[in-house]
């Protein structure tokens, strides 16, 4: 298995966002995200259908940043919306695939991330 994201932002607006996922080498699924005439076209899989909002931010940023007030965020893997909740202070967690992403931030910055699926939770921690 297999998967490769790629994005680009400007002021911590999604402009492009490409995702790929391979399984034994083939390709198991394909989404290109482009913002274009304000609206953002998404091409899965070689079907095109239109998300009309005119500034998503991707799941992707969450590595990197607390979120901003949301209540949803853009999956570049799926090509759609998920929804926000906060579990407590500073700490969003967002589900998707069966699996629940929970990040935890300290001063902005991100401290933890645990991905829970049915059969395994995997936990990252930043190192101090």
């Amino acid at each position: 298995v297999g998967f490769t994201s790629h994005s680009t932002y400007m002021n911590n607006k999604l402009i492009i966002g490409e995702a790929q996922s391979k399984t034994n080498g083939h390709l198991k699924s394909s989404v290109h995200t482009v913002f274009r005439d304000g609206y953002y076209e998404v091409n899965i899989d070689g079907k095109t259908s239109k998300i009309l909002n005119d500034d998503m931010v991707g799941a992707d940023l969450y590595y990197f940043e607390m979120p901003h007030d949301g209540e949803q965020v853009y999956a570049l893997a799926i090509g759609s919306m998920l929804d926000i909740a906060r579990k407590k202070e500073n700490s969003y967690y967002f589900k998707h695939d069966e699996k629940k992403e929970l990040h935890t931030f300290e001063n902005g910055v991100l401290q933890e991330l645990e991905i829970s699926h049915r059969l395994y939770t995997i936990t990252f921690k930043r190192r101090r």
